[in-house]
């Protein structure tokens, strides 16, 4: 069995502990589970966003992955 990375820097910064700040924001306040599906459903519209974006880019260009 592998364990787990014990330390981590990034320039010098050690990452453990440190939280990584959303680009978009989605409150769920009352932290029940319609909070969280309107989380998800950002997330995947935004996932789906950003597939759509890359595969228009790589027509245009003729360059990108597979």
């Amino acid at each position: 069995m592998r364990k787990p990375l014990s330390d981590c820097t990034i320039d010098g910064k050690r990452m453990e502990g440190v939280g990584v700040e959303p680009e978009i924001k989605v409150l769920n306040e009352s932290l029940d589970a319609k909070g969280y599906q309107n989380q998800l459903e950002v997330a995947i519209k935004e996932a789906i966003r950003l597939v759509a974006k890359s595969e228009t880019v790589d027509k245009s260009t003729g360059a990108g992955s597979q």
